[in-house]
């Protein structure tokens, strides 16, 4: 439809798939929900792969290969924007807010491309695209499994006493459960949270436990100082996500967009996790982490730039993909997964077989 249809209806261009370019915001790229037809690629996770809990990288599979054939035949018959891959996210979105029926898909369609508080709605006209089932079967969608905050949001320093230290691992405690969650997010009850009438469903239809002004706390601009907005340790646990009342209506403003989310990944995108999964949060031995640190920037940045490249031709796959490959020998591979597979090895819960987020 994109390439030789007329999905305006009026003649007018549409640009088929497009996205962002931006280290700090990964889920803005297109290759991932492509490439996922083919092999597992989080790149927000090092573009790491278990298999019999050995780390791999992804990005030297002959599966990443494939794909990346598949990335250029879609470049070179103009089904993907040529702005994709250097553009920020920003540009996109304002595109779609002043023509949105220019654009055909994005990768991300949450709040980083689409303006969910649009008054006029615009954003109901966008619905999920289920993931793609590539040649060999493959059919994977990015998952970040956990809930928790992300790492170093709560640290106790050397100079605590003991006292100290006890009182604020107990707080650290109360801030992971129900109830600590909810008051660190939105902050005390009844400003921008309460709690939910007898009468109202969460976003997965069932009872709700409690209500929030998304409008007022999400606002764009809005300055406040009653909640940290998930800076801080918190703990969103499944049911807690599910326990905030919404519209059961997932195409109104006046509060179902959560709703509306839920459902388009329940009825497309579940079951499409991968099986095995390395840990996102894990513990790297103090002396390991400088140069992890380091050969994480250089190895991702050193990913997607001849991804883009590939992708666009640049680079040709029959000649250069062993260059690609032996560049990333060159970098410190070896060391990298070492060091990763060394934490890895420390874990005692096995990899893979998370809880399902919708309770199947």
């Amino acid at each position: 439809v994109m390439k030789t249809g007329n999905p305006n209806k009026d003649g007018q261009p549409v640009i088929p798939l497009t996205g962002a370019f931006e280290t700090a915001k990964p889920q803005t790229d297109i290759t991932t929900f492509l490439m996922n037809a083919f092999i597992y690629d989080d790149p927000s996770n090092h573009y790491f792969m278990l298999k019999d809990n050995k780390v791999q990288l992804a990005a030297i599979q002959p599966e990443w290969k494939q794909g990346l054939q598949y990335m250029n035949k879609l470049y070179s018959e103009g089904l993907i924007d040529q702005a994709a891959f250097t553009q920020t996210s920003d540009v996109v979105k304002r595109e779609i807010a002043q023509n949105p029926s220019t654009i055909g898909v994005v990768p991300y369609a949450n709040n980083t491309f689409l303006n969910i508080t649009d008054k006029d709605m615009r954003w109901v006209n966008w619905v999920a695209v289920p993931p793609l089932t590539g040649p060999g079967g493959a059919s994977f969608a990015q998952w970040q499994p956990g809930g928790v905050s992300a790492a170093a949001s709560f640290a106790i320093t050397s100079k605590a006493s003991k006292d100290a230290q006890i009182k604020a691992v107990k707080l650290a405690d109360y801030l992971y459960t129900y109830e600590g969650t909810l008051l660190g997010v939105y902050g005390q009850q009844d400003k921008f949270w309460k709690a939910a009438a007898p009468t109202d469903l969460g976003v997965n239809g069932q009872p709700a436990k409690y209500w929030v002004d998304d409008t007022s706390f999400f606002a764009a601009g809005n300055v406040q100082n009653s909640g940290w907005d998930q800076m801080g340790p918190v703990y969103q646990s499944t049911e807690f996500r599910q326990s905030e009342a919404q519209n059961q209506d997932p195409n109104t403003v006046a509060g179902g967009i959560q709703r509306r989310l839920y459902l388009e990944t329940l009825n497309k995108y579940k079951g499409h996790g991968p099986q095995n999964q390395y840990p996102r949060q894990i513990y790297l031995d103090a002396a390991n982490v400088d140069k992890a640190n380091q050969l994480t920037q250089q190895i991702n940045d050193y990913i997607k730039q001849n991804t883009a490249a590939f992708a666009a031709g640049q680079k040709s796959l029959d000649k250069d993909w062993d260059s690609y490959v032996q560049g990333l020998n060159n970098l410190g591979l070896a060391d990298y997964l070492k060091i990763y597979q060394d934490a890895f090895n420390q874990v005692k819960t096995p990899a893979g077989n998370f809880a399902d987020p919708f309770g199947a």
